[in-house]
């Protein structure tokens, strides 16, 4: 019975075409933000409370969760609250490998589009900088983004290396 009035209905007569895109938009709109993609290697960011005197010997990298590698050698990276609150300021500060300087940087969401955060960061000593980043708020309370840093030797500007440092937000 209920499939001999479908024909008549309304819905699924000569605006077939709308309901298909309707259908879609909803799909899309539900699964934006959806926490089960596969996202590896989001981790939580070192604070940089922890180690104040040791992050300002470039001989060591302290902990390996801090420590992120690239052909030019290895990138460290500490953040003022490692649980990286959305809509509230964070400072963040970057060790790069001797020689080097930051060509660009921005943070993407991976777990939802939004949109493009350009970091910048600002020299605080040789191979140390520092920047205050604020990341926007999302349906999912435990976000992943993904932090991108161009970086280039002194001696081969033209040769840059990116590197991609994965994390999650909190609200």
């Amino acid at each position: 019975m209920l499939l001999k009035s479908l024909p008549n209905c309304s819905v699924f007569s000569q605006n077939g075409y709308k309901t298909a895109a309707i259908v879609v938009i909803l799909l899309f709109l539900i699964t934006g933000c959806n926490d089960k993609k596969n996202i590896n290697a989001a981790i939580q960011l070192c604070a940089l409370h922890q180690f104040d005197e040791d992050f300002n010997t470039p001989s060591t990298i302290v902990d390996s969760n801090c420590s992120f590698s690239s052909s030019l050698g290895d990138v460290e990276l500490r953040s003022s609250d490692p649980l990286m609150p959305v809509e509230q300021p964070i400072s963040m500060h970057l060790r790069t490998p001797s020689e080097t300087f930051i060509v660009g940087s921005e943070i993407t969401g991976l777990s939802m589009y939004m949109g493009r955060i350009p970091v910048i960061w600002e020299s605080i000593g040789r191979n140390l900088w520092q920047a205050d980043i604020l990341l926007g708020a999302c349906t999912d309370p435990k976000m992943i983004w993904q932090l991108e840093i161009t970086i280039a030797h002194e001696n081969e500007p033209r040769g840059t290396e990116k590197v991609h440092i994965s994390f999650q937000s909190t609200w």
